[in-house]
């Protein structure tokens, strides 16, 4: 039977003892009848890559690599040579580099890769390459060290790359190498120098820290002018942008320092600004002139632009405006018209309607129907569905719609055609818009009618000469217009139906309430059927009469009555004198004595009327009814609604 004991064998069958496997060999299992299972263990510095045999590695084997090493027989692998030693191919064991000298990492393979290691105080990568001495205040434990350790509390080591750790001295303290025992305070006007040993004088624009252990510079603002001095503040006008200064300098022109101790100098603000150095305020430009912030002067405004107070730039002209000149201290209004822009720079900019005029019936009278006579010459192209705008005021328009306009030779115009529109609000009164049809050549002449019988009528209280309330308006691309007064406008005055009539013991009493002014030498005048003065008078003569009561102190005028040919009415003619009549919302009321009903005319029948009119510039009255029908039974006894006769 086979062997039980481990590793031997019994070759020959009897036999009554086993034979052990030689040294250095093993064998799988228990015990073999043949000496070839003994197997032989792998040799110092060689290692086996086959199935390990009770933890070994047998034959075939293979050589250890360069760097690793395989002390024991058997070995399953081998180990790689620790740092600081080498080792050839199918070695046992790792050679030493020797004393201070080491490998930069495991696994060397010569001596070739054995180097000098870092000395101590020095370090490096690895601990060998380029080596260099650790600061002041740390240290290496010993040679080949790639980093430096912190001395640690109140120690420090004498110079870069020392190796002992000292106590160092205190802030502000100096000693030899800047260590104990022997350190001493530094001086006024001194500070402990990086290494502390050494007090070193703080040079001029600085001065020591309260430890003494640096030196500060002065703040920004402040300067000193040598070392030892406080640091003062730079006068007014002056600056000192950066700390440490040694002086100040002036401010620049168009900037300017009002205090002292001034870092930086302020810009002048917008609509100043100081023309020379070192300026402790600002000056205003004058009108005409802008200056942006922190210039150097002030610029004249450039035509098209104006300026009444400082500012960093001069504003455009407004519409309707413009500057010729450099240096305009206001813009001109528009002789006519208004600019397309903003900032004109000549009167040939101004657009508008050229010779504007608006013609009415003749004679013309306060609510009642009338002609519209427009002229004008538009500065601009209208073009074929662009618009003219009549804004009339207070005036009665029909209700919207289309008219049709009468050209200048009377017939219907073919190239423009008219639409009502009453107050809205885009354009809150009522107006006339003119559409072209044709178009129309900037600088040709327009006239054209709205016919009486179109149904426009004049305000109750009439029109001034030239109403600037009356315009002409275009939506026209080549120069679109805002609303422009007519200039050229006939005045139509009103009474406004105020006037009264009383006749009573004698006197004559008579009031109105004129809208229009009423100049010196202009007359209103009352036509009186049936009245006459006391007594009568010469048929066609003018009697001289006294006015009394009058109600204002301002309306001084003179009173004729001119007596009628055979059949005709007695006329009272009121001149005004002095400085004329404003038109006011006041009524005016005077008397005449020594009236009587005319005899001569009490057998006429049918009805009279009282008539009246002015003659005034401003606002001319056609002579109008104002009393409606009265019955000849009673002198004035039925009226209309227009006049109040108390009799």
């Amino acid at each position: 039977r086979p062997c039980a004991v481990e590793n031997t064998y019994a070759e020959v069958t009897g036999r009554g003892e086993c034979t052990p496997c030689p040294g250095n060999t093993t064998m799988r299992g228990n015990g073999s009848s043949d000496a070839a299972d003994c197997l032989v263990l792998c040799s110092e510095g060689s290692y086996s890559t086959a199935d390990p045999v009770n933890g070994f590695g047998v034959e075939p084997c293979l050589q250890c690599d360069a760097g690793t090493h395989a002390p024991l027989r058997g070995a399953l692998a081998c180990s790689a040579c620790a740092k600081g030693k080498y080792a050839g191919a199918g070695m046992s064991a790792c050679a030493d580099c020797g004393t201070n000298r080491t490998t930069r990492t495991a696994g060397s393979q010569s001596v070739a890769e054995c180097l000098d290691m870092c000395r101590e105080g020095y370090f490096g990568k690895y601990g060998v390459d380029n080596c260099a001495p650790c600061d002041r205040g740390t240290f290496t434990p010993g040679p080949g060290y790639s980093m430096c350790v912190p001395c640690g509390g109140n120690l420090t080591t004498r110079f870069a790359g020392d190796t002992l750790c000292l106590p160092a001295c205190g802030p502000g303290e100096v000693g030899q190498f800047g260590v104990g025992p022997d350190c001493v305070p530094c001086g006024a006007g001194e500070v402990a120098g990086q290494e502390g040993s050494l007090c070193q004088n703080c040079s001029a624009g600085s001065f020591p820290s309260v430890d003494r252990t640096e030196c500060v510079p002065c703040a920004a603002g402040t300067f000193q002018l040598a070392a030892g001095i406080p640091c003062a503040g730079c006068p007014a006008g002056k600056e000192a942008p950066s700390a440490g200064a040694t002086a100040c300098t002036d401010c620049l022109a168009g900037t300017y320092a009002s205090q002292e101790a001034t870092a930086e100098c302020l810009a002048c603000p917008d609509g100043f600004t100081s023309p020379g150095a070192g300026a402790t305020s600002c000056d205003a430009c004058g009108p005409g002139s802008f200056a942006a912030g922190g210039a150097s002067a002030c610029l004249p405004c450039a035509p098209g632009t104006f300026s009444s107070s400082p500012a960093a730039s001069c504003p455009p002209c407004p519409l309707g405006t413009y500057a010729p000149a450099w240096g305009a201290t206001s813009c001109e209004d528009c002789p006519l018209g208004t600019t397309l822009e903003l900032g004109a720079a000549a009167v040939s900019q101004c657009v508008g309607f050229l010779e504007a005029g608006v013609e009415w019936s003749d004679p013309a009278q306060a609510g009642a129907p009338t002609r519209v006579a427009l002229r004008f010459s538009p500065q601009m192209v209208i073009r074929p569905g662009e618009s003219i705008t009549v804004g009339l005021p207070l005036f009665f328009l029909p209700a919207s719609g289309k008219v049709d306009l009468l050209g200048g030779d009377g017939a219907v115009s073919t190239s423009f055609e008219a639409y009502f529109a009453n107050a809205s609000l885009d354009l809150p009164f009522n107006n006339i818009r003119i559409l072209a049809r044709d178009g129309n050549p900037a600088q040709a002449p327009v006239s054209l009618e709205v016919p009486a019988a179109a149904g426009v009528r004049l305000p109750e209280q009439g029109t001034p000469r030239n109403n600037l309330a009356l315009t002409l308006s275009t939506d026209a691309r080549s120069g679109p217009v805002r609303e422009l007064p007519i200039n050229n406008s006939a005045p139509v005055g009103s009474f406004d139906g105020t006037a009264r009539l009383s006749l009573a013991g004698g006197r004559l009493s008579v009031a109105f309430s004129a809208v229009m002014n009423i100049a010196a030498g202009e007359a209103i005048t009352f036509e009186l059927p049936k009245l006459r003065p006391v007594g009568g008078g010469a048929a066609g003569s003018s009697l001289q009469v006294a006015l009394e009561g009058n109600t204002r102190a301002a309306f001084n005028a003179s009173a004729v009555w001119e007596v009628p040919a055979v059949g005709g009415s007695g006329r009272l003619v009121l001149t005004v004198a002095g400085g004329g009549m404003l038109r006011a919302n006041m009524m005016t009321s005077v008397s005449v004595s020594g009236v009587e009903e005319d005899p001569g005319q009490s057998a006429v029948s049918g009805e009279e009327q009282v008539f009246l009119w002015s003659d005034a510039f401003d606002g001319p009255v056609p002579r109008t009814a104002v009393t409606g029908l009265c019955s000849v039974a009673s002198v004035y006894s039925r009226c209309c609604a227009r006049v109040r006769c108390l009799l």
